[in-house]
């Protein structure tokens, strides 16, 4: 039905001057507490390695994640510097990245309070727009269609990897940054790996990056975040079942 590898819009084209104007301003200002996220412990894929290091050294902190299967902003700190004493293995090419330190070093964060936000309705906005565009079908879908916040602190990352085969279902993945003013310095660049070339993105609210899934499914990953200043995302796959559900059939 679609057929794109990585398609790429800019937020200025999708929604109204004065839109993209209130939403510039607000990006400016977004920001989520750290302290009141409870991330999925799930989400992270950790080795027994860096299971083993964080046992040893934080046995309280260990056993209330695993007990709760979540893990707070202080957990996160505590991982990051168990990152820097023992050393990380998520590069090796030799290994499939399920056999890294790490699939996801980041948090996830869902607030319905933040997702009924104004923020959050414009960004929904530009993505019916988009769906719209792609499938040439109304959105029937009345909620919001964002999951998840990912948030990047400094030292997150995400280990180069492919979504598939357990992505089969999905037509595409949805990426909308929350970012202005980031630098390639400061890190955390989404980076795709086509056949024959790899392009690179600062993370920018004004860029909406949509990454295939049924067909070409490329490699992908987020670099290490060096900046005190957190990188934030609505992470959104697009599925068969979303479309069959979401959109106006004939």
């Amino acid at each position: 039905m679609l057929d794109f590898d990585l398609k790429i819009y800019e937020m200025k084209d999708v929604l109204t001057i004065d839109e993209y104007n209130e939403l510039s301003e607000l990006v400016t200002d977004f920001k989520i507490d750290l302290s009141k996220i409870n991330s999925s412990l799930g989400f992270l894929q950790w080795s027994k390695k860096i299971q083993d290091a964080m046992k040893n050294k934080h046995p309280e902190e260990f056993e209330k994640m695993v007990t709760t299967n979540s893990l707070n902003y202080e957990d996160f700190k505590l991982l990051a510097k168990i990152n820097d004493e023992v050393g990380l293995n998520v590069s090796d090419k030799n290994l499939f990245h399920t056999d890294y330190d790490y699939f996801n070093f980041l948090l996830t964060h869902r607030d319905d309070e933040l997702m009924n936000s104004r923020i959050i309705k414009l960004y929904d906005k530009a993505f019916r727009f988009i769906l719209t565009d792609l499938f040439k079908k109304e959105v029937i879908f009345k909620d919001v269609l964002f999951g998840h916040f990912n948030v990047y602190p400094k030292d997150s990352f995400i280990v180069n990897h492919t979504d598939g085969p357990t992505a089969n279902d999905r037509y595409f993945t949805i990426l909308f940054f929350l970012n202005k003013g980031r630098t390639y310095e400061d890190g955390s660049i989404l980076k795709v790996y086509k056949e024959n070339e790899t392009i690179e993105f600062v993370p920018d609210f004004n860029k909406i990056i949509l990454l295939d899934h049924m067909k070409y499914n490329y490699y992908h990953e987020v670099t290490k975040n060096n900046s005190d200043n957190v990188r934030y995302s609505l992470y959104t796959p697009f599925s068969i079942d979303d479309y069959n559900n979401r959109l106006q059939q004939e």
